[in-house]
C-alpha cells in the first residue's frame, strides 16, 4: 500500500489519500517501518503532499502510535511532541481548536497515561474536552472517548495512588480519602457519558421504524451497556453495593438482548453479576446468572478447560456463603454438599491441568477445607488444609 501510495499520481483530495492511510494504521495492517519510510519519502506525487506540514505530522503521530503499541512510550512521546508543532503551524490561527491537532494532543494524553502521568492526562484531557464539545457538540462520538479516558484516568487514580503525596492538594490542604475521591470523580466522568450515549440513542429511529439502522443502535446499546457495567463495578468497588447490582442489571438487560448466549462478552457481565449479587446476599440469583455463565463457557471452551474450572470454583463459594446464611441445619448441609461437589470437580480439572502442586489446586483444597470445617467434619477439614499448606510451602 505505502509503496502504491508512492507512485501515484492521484487527480482527486489528498486528504482523502491520507485519511486511508489513517485507516490503514488504525487497523494495525500497516506496520512502523512502512509508516516511517513513508515519512521520510522525499517525493509523492499525490498533490504535491509531502510538502504539506499538516500531512507529516499527521503520519508522525500515526508512528508515535504504532510506537505506543510496541511499548516504546518515551520514544514515543518525543514523536508526537514534534507531530503537534508541526500540526500547529501548518493549522494556523486556529492552531488549538484544529482537529488534527485535538487528535495529536489526545494521543499525548494516552502515552502520559502509559507513563503513569496521570495529572498531565487529565490537565490535557480537560482542555481537549472543552474545543472538542466546542467544535461537534456534546453528544459527539470524539467527545464520549474523552470523557472516557477521563473517567479512566480517575480510575488509575484511584487504584496506584501514592498516600504520601495524593492527600496534599495543589492549594496545600490534604483530602480526607483520596481513594474514595477519585472514584467519585470517576463515577462522574462515566455518569456523564452514560447520559450523553442515552440521549443519542433517544434521537434515534425507533426499531420498527422504516429507515432504522439497527446495527448502529445495537452497537451503541452495547456501548451503553459497557457503561452501565463500568459504573456497577465502581460502585461495587466502593461498596455501595446497591446501586452497583441497579446498574450491572441494566447492562445484563441489554446485552441479553442483543447477544448471542454463548457470547464472552455475555457471560463476563454475568460473572459480574453473580459477583454483586453473591456479595449482597441475593445467592440465589449469583447461582442463576453462574449456571448460565458455565453453560456457555463450557460451550466454547470444552468441559475441562481452565475457565470451566474458575467456574466451578465461584459456583461453589456461592453455595457455601448460601449455606453459611441458612438457619435449617439439614437444608445447610446439604448445600455444602453441592458446594463440595462444585468443589470437587474444580480440583479434579485443575490438577490434571495444571499440577498438584498449583497455586489454583491450593487455593480450592483451602476453600474445602473451611466447608467441611464450617459443616463440622474437623477430621477432612484438617487434611485439606494440610495439602493447601504443604502446596504453598
Amino acid at each position: 500500500f505505502v509503496e502504491a501510495l508512492n507512485k501515484l499520481d492521484y487527480p482527486g483530495d489528498a486528504d482523502r489519500v491520507f485519511s486511508m492511510l489513517d485507516s490503514v494504521a488504525n487497523d494495525g495492517k500497516v506496520s512502523l517501518p512502512e509508516l516511517t519510510s513513508t515519512l521520510k519519502a522525499k517525493t509523492v506525487r499525490v498533490n504535491n503532499m509531502d510538502r504539506e506540514p499538516i500531512q507529516k505530522g499527521m503520519i508522525l503521530s500515526n508512528v508515535a502510535c504504532c510506537m505506543l503499541q510496541q511499548g516504546n512510550t518515551m520514544m514515543a512521546l518525543q514523536k508526537l511532541r514534534e507531530s503537534a508543532r508541526i500540526v500547529r503551524r501548518g493549522a494556523g490561527t486556529n492552531g488549538e481548536s484544529d482537529h488534527k491537532v485535538l487528535r495529536v494532543s489526545t494521543n499525548m494524553c494516552i502515552a502520559y497515561i502509559r507513563m503513569n502521568d496521570i495529572d498531565a492526562a487529565l490537565h490535557s484531557l480537560s482542555h481537549i474536552l472543552e474545543r472538542r464539545e466546542a467544535a461537534l457538540g456534546r453528544l459527539n462520538d470524539e467527545v464520549l472517548s474523552i470523557l472516557f479516558l477521563t473517567g479512566y484516568c480517575f480510575l488509575l487514580k484511584a487504584n496506584r495512588f501514592n498516600i504520601t503525596w495524593d492527600r496534599k492538594r495543589m492549594d496545600s490542604k490534604f483530602q480526607e480519602n483520596p481513594v474514595q475521591m477519585n472514584y467519585n470523580y470517576a463515577l462522574c466522568a462515566f455518569k456523564e457519558r452514560l447520559l450523553r450515549q442515552e440521549a443519542v440513542l433517544a434521537e434515534m429511529p425507533p426499531p420498527d421504524a422504516i429507515f432504522a439502522d439497527l446495527g448502529a443502535r445495537h452497537a451503541l446499546e452495547l456501548e451503553i451497556a459497557r457503561s452501565h457495567e463500568i459504573i456497577a463495578e465502581i460502585h461495587d468497588k466502593g461498596g455501595d453495593l446497591e446501586r452497583a447490582f441497579s446498574h450491572v442489571c441494566d447492562s445484563l438487560g441489554l446485552k441479553e438482548n442483543i447477544l448471542d448466549p454463548t457470547d464472552p462478552d455475555l457471560f463476563s457481565t454475568l460473572n459480574i453479576y453473580a459477583g454483586i449479587c453473591s456479595r449482597s446476599s441475593r445467592h440465589e440469583q449469583a447461582l442463576e446468572a453462574l449456571e448460565k455463565a458455565a453453560e456457555a463457557t463450557e460451550e466454547l471452551f470444552g468441559e475441562a478447560s481452565l475457565p470451566v474450572t474458575t467456574q466451578l470454583f465461584y459456583m461453589g463459594l456461592t453455595y457455601f456463603r448460601l449455606g453459611s446464611e441458612m438457619v435449617d441445619k439439614s437444608e445447610r448441609i446439604m448445600t455444602y454438599a453441592k458446594a463440595t461437589d462444585k468443589l470437587q470437580q474444580c480440583l479434579s480439572y485443575r490438577a490434571d491441568l495444571l499440577g498438584e502442586e498449583s497455586a489454583e489446586v491450593a487455593a480450592t483444597q483451602h476453600l474445602m477445607g473451611c466447608i467441611f470445617l464450617a459443616s463440622g467434619d474437623h477430621r477432612e477439614a484438617r487434611k485439606r488444609f494440610e495439602i493447601a499448606l504443604l502446596t504453598r510451602l
